[in-house]
């Protein structure tokens, strides 16, 4: 029930951005919200955009239009307030057990924060934490579309986590142009403190583009702050970016430098994420090098042998030395994973190395499908890799069938969307 109250100015934007995501969620408009509750539709936009103070019955009519309940209570508001900086502190630090604990709590009174002051701060907080973890969630595109109408209510340090979010979704669904976007909007808006973790990722989606001068710059600036702020697992993370760009372009002993680091680090504190991610590394260096014997034995040291990029690394392995029988078998596992099916890239990669050396799998028609679809995602995401490697496939797919017109075609295409590589 909505009780007499004085409204902060913070408040009544809040309430406003209540009403307003209430109102498009049920699909009305604001005359339509004026004839159900008989309030002239200025007003109702005024109170929206917190521009005006409602009088307590006008607020009632408009709440109860919408069924809705406005939770204002003091305990609830410090209560949230307390679980925010608890989350921020745990996903600073990638304590992500502890995350999981304070979303849980929060989850618990969604419905309260949901209609309530602390509105906005709750889903950047529940959308961080499932955008940092690579959660799972159905809605978050729908969210984050929804609220991203209402960014001009937003405050500067809600403003910029909300970029950060916004970016870090389109990190996790490989569209890294757009990543981008959304983290150099997030710097410099709000609180500088939290500049350098959106740095981090931005350093990522520049590597995916190959941008590797610009990576390498703002890693190295980063590592520097991390280390200063004793955030080391972020720090070491940071490098394994800069041995990623020095793979691209086959630094090996650059490569085999940052690894000895982050190893030491990782086997010191047994972070098995980050000694599963310099093995990954390792072994692709050495399949490139076409050490066969040593890459099987790097990738059967990893701590996860049931994991998504083991697998992979795997079915690479067996692709190299033209095991097609092993392939044929690794192909089937893989696209089984749940994480697979969900995925738009990887069941298409997989799916086109497996056709192209494994006969009985191929089909002509849906080769080409399969190999012009990852051309075009990777276009569209700007993924230098996938770029890379599903042009020359369909280069090759060209030059088989002597179709030499349609290659040369193909050929420029590609050289229009391929950066040239920085180097260092």
């Amino acid at each position: 029930m909505v009780t007499k109250h004085v409204y902060t100015k913070d408040n009544l934007k809040v309430l406003g951005i209540v009403i307003r995501s209430k109102r498009m969620e049920l699909g009305l408009s604001l005359r339509d919200l004026s004839d159900i509750t008989k309030i002239s539709h200025t007003l109702i936009s005024n109170i929206e955009k917190g521009k005006q103070s409602p009088a307590s019955d006008t607020l009632r009519d408009i709440l109860n239009a919408l069924e809705l309940e406005f939770y204002d209570s003091e305990d609830l508001l410090n209560n949230m307030t307390d679980l925010s900086v608890k989350m921020m502190v745990a996903l600073i630090n990638q304590e992500y057990e502890d995350a999981k604990d304070v979303y849980n709590e929060l989850h618990n009174k969604e419905e309260q924060y949901m209609y309530s002051p602390q509105l906005i701060n709750y889903i950047i907080v529940k959308y961080l934490y499932f955008a940092q973890t690579n959660k799972q969630d159905t809605d978050i595109e729908k969210v984050l579309d929804h609220y991203s109408k209402m960014i001009e209510f937003f405050n500067p340090v809600q403003t910029q986590l909300f970029n950060y979010i916004q970016g870090l979704n389109h990190l996790n669904n490989e569209r890294y142009n757009k990543s981008l976007i959304n983290f150099n909007n997030a710097l410099g808006i709000g609180n500088k403190e939290y500049d350098v973790f959106v740095k981090q990722y931005l350093v990522v989606a520049k590597v995916r583009q190959y941008q590797f001068m610009d990576a390498y710059k703002i890693a190295k600036e980063i590592i520097s702050e991390f280390e200063a702020r004793t955030i080391y697992l972020r720090s070491m993370q940071t490098k394994l970016q800069i041995a990623r760009i020095y793979y691209v372009i086959n630094k090996t002993e650059d490569i085999e430098r940052i690894l000895s680091q982050v190893r030491q680090f990782a086997n010191k504190f047994n972070m098995v994420d980050l000694i599963e991610e310099c093995l990954l590394i390792e072994a692709a260096v050495q399949i490139r090098a076409k050490e066969y014997t040593k890459a099987e034995e790097t990738i059967d040291k990893m701590p996860n042998q049931e994991s998504i990029p083991v697998a992979l690394h795997r079915f690479k392995l067996a692709r190299v030395q033209n095991q097609i029988s092993k392939m044929l078998k690794l192909y089937g596992e893989i696209m089984e994973y749940p994480e697979v099916k969900r995925h738009c890239k990887v069941p298409k990669f997989i799916k086109m190395q497996a056709m192209h050396k494994i006969p009985a799998l191929y089909d002509e028609e849906e080769y080409l499908e399969t190999v012009n679809e990852l051309c075009d995602r990777a276009v569209e995401n700007n993924d230098q890799d996938v770029i890379g490697i599903a042009y020359n496939y369909l280069l090759d797919f060209y030059h088989t069938k002597r179709q030499y017109k349609k290659a040369m075609e193909v050929a420029e295409s590609f050289l229009q969307h391929k950066r040239i590589l920085q180097k260092l």
